[in-house]
Parts: structure tokens; C-alpha cells; sequence
């Protein structure tokens, strides 16, 4: 099945998570408010994941071109820019890390889950491999969704109600669907009422649902479609959505292929992984803070010496080292974040102190105004960016609580 997702390996991680179509219908097609604030950072760290190839793709984007630089000298710097990404390198590593050891069913687990962990999605792959992809998804997008989901069955000739026997018999069974957070289009949540008893839980979901089909003998073609499910008190239904193109070759548009039909479920089966959530079904790659970092380095390399950008480089990773232990100290002063131990907070300090004298000691021979209007700039950038995003966090966290309020009281 085809996807627009963009990956990290290979020369498509250039390509856009979203375009805008010239199409009629064309809501169906349309990202959310969520989406839309997701794309930009989403959009850098795609291409930057893609390695040299979708940096140059980008050109402009991230390399601008001098003043007084034509065509051809731009070509030819372009051309020999190389990237060292250490970004994708740090993602390998952390979801090696992740499962260095292989998550295994309990011993008590039915038999009939035992199989079904040995193909999850229906194409042959297992639990571990799909764990580790839906990981890498969400650290890379900072979300990531796996829906329950399983194939249209064909109705019973008799028309009686379908059994379970009637589907073992042809071959349908449940499987899990990854959906990144560029192919979930709309994500909304509320009050649910299950078994008695509220929750919050999605009440719709929206992603695409692309598929490839033969066309000819040898060729093929790509069927776009989207897939809507919604949650009401009749339980959950869905509808799929296809581009289809127009009379006379005109403008194509979305045309309802699927009405809405039971889903045969009470809730909407989406399970979804956050590694930095700002919101129902939204949250900030963790890895925009690395692209600070090297934006930084790429500032210092090009300002300075190579001599003096060592020492800068040196001096701005103890830096970030010691701010990063200092972080432990505003975890303990969360109510909402686990608290740190004793000894990691010794051991914090002990760092710190060090990291200090390392600075003071180290470049009060060598120190420059330069230098100290570095370490400044990057102190106050640092700030400014953890004040904005604690601000942007609670706006999120009152914005939600608000509407689980309003929908409670409804």
C-alpha cells in the first residue's frame, strides 16, 4: 500500500508530507489546524533525515544563495555541500536502544494472540519489526497511530448475519495499520460514553488511505482515497473517499465510494504514541532541538576561525551539557514529570561545578568578546525558546482541559 509518509532513508524524505490539490471536495483532503502547525517542523526534519540529496533538493530553502553569487557559483557550492547527519545517526541509535531487547507475550498470553503477534499487519510482519517502526515514526513526527483495523467483509448469500466462523473460513482477520502523523489528517477527541462510563476517547479520524493498483499489463497506478472514521451513539461507522477524475478529463474531485457504514466496534480501535504531546493527536518532533544545535555550529564555522570555532564548539557542548543537567532540577519542580533520585541530583550538581570551572579555567586566557557574545546569544536563545514552548504546553494543556469541560456538560 502506497503512503505519503516521508522516511528517513532514501532520497523521499525530500518529498512534501502535504500538498495542496486543485480539487472540488477538496475538505476531505484537508490537513487540521493541528496538522498544519505539525507541517513545518515535520517538513525540516524530513529533509533533513534525507541526507545530502534532499538538502540540495531543498536548495534555497536552508542554503541561501549570496548576494553577489550567480547561478553557477550557487550550482557548484551546492553541489559540493555534503551533510553529515548526525541527526539520522542519533535516531538509528535511540531506537536500537529502545529494543535492544525484544519485547515477548507473557506466558500467559492466549494462544490465538501468540499467532496473531507473528503478523500484525496482515503482510508478514511481526511484532518487534512493527514496534520498532511505529517507535521510529513517532521520535521522528513526535506522534505516531496504529488503528485496529480489517477488511470489508462480502455479506452471507442467505442474508443472515456474518460469524466468526464465516470469517475464519474466508480468511479475514483483524490487523494493525500504522498511520504517521503526516497521513492522519484529523484527529479529534471527546466525551465517550462506554459500558456506562465516560471517557475521553477519539470521536473521529481521518488519514489517507492510498492504495496501488495494476494498470495494464505491466504498469501501475496510484488510487487515492480517504478514510473517515466516526464515532456516534450508534456506535462507529466509516466512509472512504476516492479522487476520481472529472467528465471530459475535467478538474478531479473526491467522490463518496464507501457510505457510511457500521464500523461493529463501540469505540474508535486507535492507539496513539507521543513523544512530546502538545495537544489531542499533535506534538513537537524531540529532534528540532538538535537542529538548534547544529544551526548553531553551522553559525560558529561559518564566523569564525577554525582554531576559534574549535574552542567555541568545545565550550558550547559543556554548555549544553550543563544545561541539560540543570533540567533534572526543573523536572523536581514539576508536579506532572516523575522525580529524579537523590543521586542523579548529586550527581547533577557535581557536573555543573565542574562544567564551570572547565569554562572559566579553560578560555579566561583565550576569552573574546566574540566568544562571550556567543555564549550569551545561545543562553538567551535557550531561554527564550523553554519559555515559549512551557507557554505553548499550558496553552495546550487549559485549551484541552476546557473542551473535555465543555463536552462533559453537554
Amino acid at each position: 500500500m502506497a503512503k505519503y509518509e516521508t522516511v528517513d532513508r532514501g532520497p523521499s524524505a525530500a518529498a512534501k508530507p502535504y500538498q495542496a490539490r486543485d480539487v472540488e471536495n477538496g475538505e476531505v483532503d484537508e490537513p487540521s489546524c493541528a496538522l498544519r502547525e505539525m507541517l513545518p517542523d515535520i517538513q525540516l526534519i524530513s529533509t533533513l533525515l534525507g541526507g545530502s540529496r534532499a538538502m540540495r533538493e531543498a536548495s534555497r530553502e536552508h542554503l541561501p544563495q549570496h548576494q553577489y553569487e550567480t547561478d553557477a557559483a550557487y550550482g557548484n557550492r551546492l553541489q559540493a555541500t555534503v551533510l553529515d547527519n548526525f541527526t539520522l545517526r542519533t535516531l538509528n541509535k535511540l531506537v536500537g536502544k529502545a529494543f535492544k531487547e525484544a519485547p515477548q507475550p507473557a506466558p500467559e498470553a492466549p494462544a490465538q494472540i501468540v499467532d496473531f503477534l507473528d503478523d500484525v499487519d496482515d503482510a508478514g510482519t511481526g511484532l518487534v519489526p512493527f514496534a520498532r517502526e511505529w517507535f521510529r515514526a513517532g521520535v521522528r513526527e513526535a506522534v505516531a497511530h496504529v488503528l485496529v483495523d480489517m477488511p470489508a467483509p462480502a455479506p452471507r448469500a442467505d442474508g443472515t448475519a456474518r460469524t466468526l466462523a464465516d470469517d475464519v473460513r474466508d480468511g479475514l482477520r483483524p490487523f494493525w495499520r500504522l498511520i504517521s502523523a503526516c497521513d492522519m489528517l484529523d484527529y479529534q477527541v471527546g466525551r465517550v460514553t462506554i459500558m456506562g462510563r465516560s471517557v475521553v476517547a477519539p470521536t473521529l479520524i481521518r488519514f489517507r488511505d492510498d492504495a496501488v493498483q495494476p494498470d495494464g499489463a505491466f504498469g501501475v497506478r496510484l488510487v487515492q482515497r480517504r478514510k473517515v472514521l466516526r464515532h456516534s451513539d450508534a456506535g462507529v461507522t466509516w466512509e472512504v473517499w476516492e479522487l476520481q477524475q472529472g467528465p471530459r478529463k475535467g478538474k478531479p474531485k473526491w467522490v463518496l465510494v464507501q457510505p457510511p457504514a457500521p464500523y461493529g466496534l463501540p469505540l474508535i480501535p486507535v492507539a496513539t504514541f507521543y513523544t512530546d504531546k502538545t495537544g489531542p493527536g499533535e506534538g513537537r518532533p524531540p529532534f528540532v532541538s538538535t537542529l538548534f544545535q547544529t544551526g548553531v555550529s553551522l553559525a560558529i564555522v561559518w564566523t569564525h576561525s577554525l582554531r576559534h570555532a574549535l574552542d567555541s564548539v568545545g565550550a558550547l557542548l559543556v554548555l549544553f551539557s550543563a544545561l541539560t543537567c540543570c533540567s533534572l532540577f526543573a523536572m523536581r519542580l514539576r508536579r506532572d514529570l516523575p522525580n529524579p533520585r537523590p543521586v542523579a541530583l548529586v550527581c547533577a550538581v557535581a557536573y555543573v561545578a565542574l562544567s564551570g570551572w572547565v569554562l572559566f579555567y579553560g578560555i579566561k586566557h583565550r576569552i573574546s568578546i566574540s566568544l562571550l557574545v556567543l555564549v550569551g546569544a545561545v543562553l538567551v536563545a535557550a531561554s527564550i525558546a523553554y519559555l515559549v514552548t512551557e507557554r505553548l504546553r499550558r496553552r495546550a494543556g487549559a485549551s484541552s482541559g476546557r473542551g473535555a469541560e465543555s463536552t462533559s456538560r453537554s
